[in-house]
């Protein structure tokens, strides 16, 4: 196994003002903290957005992950529907996978024991980890490669508590994308295992090139309760392509689909789920419901009204280009300083969706509370990921958020204050009654 350890380079940000504020110093003080030099691409790991949002949110866990976050500049999905797949993953053999044997608790010790569980010839740099000692949903992620070309491996390990009957296994929603490939197996321990296949393509959007990004991911979801409470256990492991664009057609991804199923296998994660619950005890009520109706999650609010406000409100100097959507209540931008470019997500939630700001706090955000009471929060979006996302949850129980994740090779294209400025502007409230 090859280890190259990360350059000690600033995070995206710090590096948007060479007078930082307060608020900022805060944000990257945090970001320090959490290891934040990794460089996966957008695409490859916009599943973890669910994951990675903190215990405020009433996620839609599975949904985010089997969909790929679609939300993100033009994302459309297909693939070449061939026996075994497209060809490339399962091209490649590989021994049994070796177990770790102990339990990592610490963000080192995880990425320790996932490159101990890779083969000799996959190369490993700019790993990152969110340990089981700071979180009940630990994560791992890594550049990986076997030659020229990179890949992005992510694991993650997610719990919630869920009625026996409100939350479906295997290739359910996968089935609803069209040009998947989707298998799913029972396992002996009543788990199921889901192997999914698939091509994310980024739609040019006058910002930056076109692109397939590669990608195939294993579940595997166990049924599992905390006392009296039925809950689920999902274990993600996912390779995709690091850059867009085809890839040479005798490339060989570093890790196989079998190689991906024997590290979903590894005892390691097993005992890691236990360390989580010992640790940070019964997670959550899973709910995938917002707001007085069932499946009501966003505002019904046109996403130019959405992008037309975040044009007015950014600041001179940035090159915004809406990207087209036809869902209400959210909206998708690129935005680039002439340098940097990144993709920003708009998602509105109406009144009665939040506890009014009193909702449980991630805490790697940095939070602000206005004279009304509405509360800010600032937050890296996650161990896989360069951006930062804002939060709002208004006195009526209403909320928006906002994403910013930098593309490929790109930092953030406007300072953290500037999106805390934005996030924070009283016009957002009047479009979500």
């Amino acid at each position: 196994m090859t280890n190259e350890p990360g350059t000690d380079r600033p995070t995206s940000f710090e590096s948007n003002s060479s007078e930082p504020t307060p608020f900022e110093r805060e944000l990257a003080a945090t970001l320090r903290e959490a290891g934040s030099r990794f460089e996966p691409p957008v695409p490859g790991v916009l599943a973890e957005h669910g994951l990675r949002r903190g215990r405020a949110r009433l996620w839609r866990r599975r949904a985010a992950t089997v969909t790929g976050a679609l939300a993100v500049a033009g994302i459309a999905v297909f693939a070449a529907q061939l026996p075994g797949g497209i060809g490339r993953a399962d091209d490649r053999g590989g021994e049994e996978t070796p177990a770790a044997a102990a339990v990592p608790e610490t963000d080192a010790e995880l990425i320790a024991a996932l490159t101990e569980l890779l083969p000799d010839e996959v190369s490993v740099s700019r790993t990152q980890a969110v340990g089981v000692n700071r979180s009940g949903d630990p994560s791992v992620s890594a550049r990986v490669s076997t030659g020229d070309v990179a890949f992005v491996l992510n694991v993650t390990l997610a719990r919630w508590q869920t009625d026996e009957d409100a939350f479906e296994t295997g290739c359910t929603e996968a089935d609803a994308e069209e040009g998947m490939r989707c298998e799913e197996a029972q396992l002996a321990d009543g788990s199921v295992r889901t192997l999914l296949e698939r091509e994310q393509v980024s739609d040019e959007d006058g910002l930056g090139k076109a692109g397939a990004y590669p990608s195939w991911t294993v579940w595997v979801e166990s049924p599992t309760r905390w006392g009296s409470d039925e809950g689920m256990r999902q274990l993600s492991v996912s390779l995709s392509a690091e850059e867009p664009g085809a890839l040479p057609e005798n490339t060989v991804p570093p890790l196989s689909e079998t190689e991906l199923i024997r590290l979903s296998e590894a005892p390691v994660w097993e005992g890691l789920f236990d360390r989580a619950d010992a640790l940070h005890g019964a997670p959550e009520e899973f709910d995938d419901t917002v707001g007085s109706d069932a499946g009501v999650i966003t505002v019904d609010v046109p996403p130019a009204d959405l992008q037309a406000l975040f044009r007015a409100l950014a600041p001179e100097g940035l090159d915004i280009t809406d990207v087209p959507s036809n869902d209400p209540g959210s909206a998708s931008l690129a935005v680039s300083n002439g340098t940097d470019v990144a993709n920003v997500e708009i998602n509105t939630y109406p009144p009665g969706s939040f506890g009014g700001g009193s909702e449980g706090q991630d805490p790697a955000c940095v939070s602000e509370f206005l004279e009304d009471s509405t509360r800010v929060d600032i937050c890296p979006t996650g161990p896989s990921e360069r951006g930062v996302y804002a939060d709002v949850y208004y006195p009526d129980g209403a909320s928006i958020d906002i994403y910013v994740t930098p593309r490929a090779a790109s930092t953030l294209p406007f300072s953290t204050e500037t999106l805390r400025a934005i996030a924070s502007a009283p016009e957002w409230p009047a479009l979500l009654r």
